[in-house]
């Protein structure tokens, strides 16, 4: 979901929720704990065909596995300029 907030600039969120589910390993079937991550994201208008863009990723730092044994990054944060060219 996105919402312009004034003209040029526009912020992003994201809330991924996963319920329970089984894993398959060596030692069988386990199961995973449920979780829930938040990501937002902005995008500004700069000038001269320049958009700067920022992104946090697990906002919260939540700790959670994807697969039974490799755990998964904390927060991120991500920064960048986007050029359009005439």
């Amino acid at each position: 979901m996105f919402a312009r907030v004034r003209p040029g600039l526009r912020l992003w969120g994201e809330v991924r929720a996963v319920g329970r589910r089984f894993d398959s390993g060596v030692a069988g079937r386990a199961p995973l704990d449920r979780y829930a991550i938040v990501n937002l994201a902005a995008d500004w208008e700069l000038r001269g065909g320049l958009t700067g863009r920022g992104r946090i990723d697990n906002v919260f730092d939540t700790a959670y596995e994807d697969v039974i044994g490799f755990g998964t990054a904390g927060v991120g944060a991500y920064a960048g300029v986007a050029v359009a060219l005439p």
